[in-house]
């Protein structure tokens, strides 16, 4: 995986990928000397991100859009625009968790050693296998995600900062809209499988 993530681009595509990890970089580092500490924490996840849709060697269309993706979730954070804005926070929540679903399930499919249209084995009950079990994995680990997110603002706001925004309503609207965003990403993995393309295609080179 580490030289998955060290490796020089080889195509436009990538470089324009690697562009903007560079803003996820600068970002953080700008966070580091003018932000708080619960900003530096949200953009090193943004950068953990993309580092690691980096060495899942994804499509320079789909690594891009992660990146701005996950990059956009933390600055609408930082400068407000979710209190600005009533219904960015739904869509960015959507997003954001369809992409980290997506993420999810390739380091899912890495770890197993196979890849997305063969059988996966689930809990030690046999093969999971067709484009609607698909969906169902990313949309379970998407609502996943969302749940352990929201324990993580929950957390935040009792013991690190009482500005980060929780509540009953906050905490279920973040929950709809991650489970939205993760049937929408399973629908894509499905649909690329279906049409021979895929999100993370298997490439001549090794992917350590």
């Amino acid at each position: 995986m580490l030289q998955a993530v060290i490796r020089r681009p080889t195509s436009v595509g990538e470089l324009a990928a690697d562009g903007v990890r560079a803003v996820g970089v600068l970002s953080l580092v700008g966070a580091v000397i003018w932000l708080s500490l619960v900003d530096v924490a949200v953009l090193l996840l943004v950068l953990l991100g993309l580092l690691i849709a980096r060495s899942l060697r994804l499509r320079p269309s789909a690594d891009i859009a992660t990146g701005v993706i996950l990059l956009t979730a933390a600055w609408s954070s930082i400068t407000n625009v979710y209190e600005a804005i009533e219904w960015w926070d739904f869509l960015i929540h959507a997003a954001t968790t369809g992409v980290l679903a997506g993420i999810s399930h390739l380091l899912v499919l890495r770890t197993a050693g196979t890849a997305s249209t063969t059988p996966v084995q689930f809990m030690g009950q046999g093969a999971v296998t067709g484009r609607g079990a698909v969906v169902y994995l990313i949309t379970a680990q998407g609502v996943a995600l969302s749940v352990l997110w929201e324990f993580g603002e929950w957390w935040g706001y009792t013991y690190v900062d009482a500005a980060i925004n929780v509540g009953y309503r906050d905490t279920l609207g973040d929950l709809a809209a991650g489970a939205l965003g993760a049937v929408v990403c399973g629908a894509i993995f499905a649909w690329s499988a279906a049409s021979g393309r895929r999100v993370h295609p298997d490439r001549n080179r090794t992917a350590a």
